[in-house]
């Protein structure tokens, strides 16, 4: 989430969906193939909940840290 592009992580996981399948990431995550091509891709625009059945899929969590520059 360093990167200064909101759409960073969702395109990250677009290309993890796509490494192990697509097919089998739906079957993990509860969501459908569509809603997976369509928010995690270059300018998708996920949901919170449909990035956090993702990165509960994959094994991992987001935290919220305060900003250096704050």
């Amino acid at each position: 989430m360093d990167e200064d592009d909101p759409s960073f992580i969702a395109t990250a996981i677009g290309d993890i969906a796509r490494a192990r399948g697509v097919s089998q990431f739906a079957k993990e995550t509860g969501l459908s193939r569509e809603a997976i091509y369509k928010s995690f891709r270059p300018g998708g625009n996920p949901t919170i909940e449909t990035v956090h059945k993702a990165t509960k899929a994959l094994g991992l969590k987001l935290k919220l840290a305060p900003s250096k520059a704050a």
